[in-house]
């Protein structure tokens, strides 16, 4: 599973333009990296923002995108990797799970308020 052609496990030895590194968490080592705002498509929408971060082995770890049309990301997401996994679809939050070995990808979808709604790619261990 891909978010924006990035991979859980893909190798990533610097950030790629036209991100910007960031600082993790203190504990952390690794590559931190953040896309200007609007810059990048995930699953054929735009995105407000879009980071992402490796491992001190420099393997993408995470993906997280947020501000987002969650319902139409989520329509491209199902004809891309099939039904989700889990979902529930609620008045105040709703959301979208796939499964794929150690790799998961979860849409959140918050009625009326597309900046808070994400996608998240990381992984799951089993």
């Amino acid at each position: 599973m891909a978010v924006a052609g990035f991979a859980v496990g893909q190798e990533m030895t610097s950030c790629p333009p036209p991100s910007v590194p960031m600082p993790k968490g203190a504990r952390d080592c690794g590559i931190a990296c953040k896309f200007p705002s609007s810059s990048k498509i995930v699953f054929g929408v735009v995105a407000d923002q879009l980071s992402l971060a490796a491992d001190e082995s420099g393997k993408i770890e995470s993906v997280l995108v947020s501000g987002i049309d969650a319902i139409q990301a989520t329509a491209l997401a199902i004809n891309e990797y099939g039904a989700p996994d889990e979902a529930e679809v609620r008045e105040k939050l709703s959301y979208w799970g796939w499964r794929r070995g150690e790799v998961r990808l979860v849409i959140f979808h918050h009625p009326g308020d597309r900046a808070s709604s994400s996608v998240i790619l990381d992984r799951y261990p089993q």
